[in-house]
């Protein structure tokens, strides 16, 4: 395996790229050194690049937390996010799994995540007991990040009354500049191991 220092001696070969966010053009935080240089040489070239992201939001956001980064849009023609994914699925019910949900969903997660239910696709309900499904987008700043043990009391009742999970993000970790968090992964694990009658459906790759 070839270890490259950069993308220079690949630009050539590919009409278009595919690039991850988290880790590879920002650490949570910042743009890293050099990924601007970087796109905009490939896109002197006429090559096409879009992001790709396990983020637990639409693609819409996702291009304004950029923004705040300092990205300009002129270096990428698209973002597709994990939560862009599910509010698809969502919208369209086409899915097997998506089908024969309802839409009142009990949700874990922050507030910035609830972009994946616009446009009414989906309804928030606090009782798990009047919910359809589990909305698992990570953790929510009251129970914290490090340590998935305080969301278990949710993930029980939710687990009690049957409820499908949708989880928006797979991943289980992620490294926030020097700080390593839970994401909806992590808990997706809890509630896979209390059994019972639901369906889990991870969104993401």
């Amino acid at each position: 395996m070839d270890l490259l220092d950069g993308i220079a001696p690949l630009a050539d070969r590919y009409d278009g790229y595919v690039l991850d966010l988290w880790g590879v053009v920002h650490n949570g935080k910042q743009i890293y050194p050099g990924v601007a240089e970087a796109l905009g040489a490939l896109k002197s070239r006429g090559k096409r690049v879009v992001f790709l992201t396990n983020a637990p939001r639409r693609a819409w956001f996702v291009g304004s937390m950029l923004d705040r980064m300092g990205l300009d849009r002129a270096l990428y023609d698209g973002i597709m996010s994990s939560g862009e994914i599910a509010w698809m699925m969502l919208r369209d019910r086409s899915h097997p799994f998506f089908a024969p949900l309802g839409k009142r969903a009990v949700h874990i997660g922050p507030e910035r995540d609830l972009s994946v239910i616009e446009e009414d696709v989906a309804t928030l309900v606090a009782d798990p007991a009047e919910a359809d499904f589990l909305l698992n987008t990570g953790p929510d700043p009251d129970r914290g990040s490090d340590d998935p043990s305080p969301y278990r009391p949710a993930l029980e009742a939710a687990a009690a009354h049957d409820l499908p999970m949708v989880c928006v993000n797979p991943d289980r970790y992620v490294m926030v500049g020097a700080d390593r968090l839970i994401c909806a992964g992590a808990l997706a694990d809890i509630y896979l191991e209390l059994g019972g009658g639901f369906e889990r459906r991870a969104v993401g790759r």
